[in-house]
């Protein structure tokens, strides 16, 4: 089962600093409608800027630190951290940009969702990612990341 849990990732931590506010608003955007969702459940949020990203990645896969720290682009840098952090702890990954209309839930039986980009199955987007911690596809994807 997929943990109730919300994973953002940029630079800096927007949630602490509300700025800039239009991306402030989206990511409260995106809480509400899961607490919408899931009324009376306790829900994790998880905020990564860079220095926690890092020590998500040195408990995922340490060997990769050093491509994370010399990486300039910031969205390289997230897709990264994104893959860490759920093969660590599992969750809802959302970009802080996607604004989400309705909560989209994972079925229990479900241990891995994303979206097809452009309605093909041929391109996938990272933009918003579901898994279970400890995920044999994200594993891999680390991996590959590696090489």
């Amino acid at each position: 089962k997929i943990p109730k849990q919300l994973i953002f990732t940029s630079r800096w931590n927007i949630l602490e600093q509300k700025s800039p506010s239009l991306i402030y608003d989206n990511v409260m955007n995106t809480i509400q409608k899961y607490q919408d969702a899931w009324p009376g459940e306790e829900i994790a949020i998880w905020f990564l800027d860079d220095r926690n990203c890092r020590s998500v990645i040195n408990a995922t896969k340490p060997e990769i630190l050093y491509h994370f720290d010399d990486e300039a682009n910031g969205s390289y840098k997230a897709d990264i951290c994104r893959v860490a952090a759920l093969q660590l702890k599992g969750g809802y990954y959302f970009d802080v940009d996607i604004e989400v209309v309705e909560a989209f839930i994972v079925p229990n039986d479900v241990n891995f969702s994303t979206v097809n980009e452009n309605g093909s199955n041929a391109h996938f987007s990272q933009a918003f990612m579901a898994s279970v911690p400890s995920s044999p596809l994200l594993e891999h994807t680390l991996e590959l990341m590696l090489n």
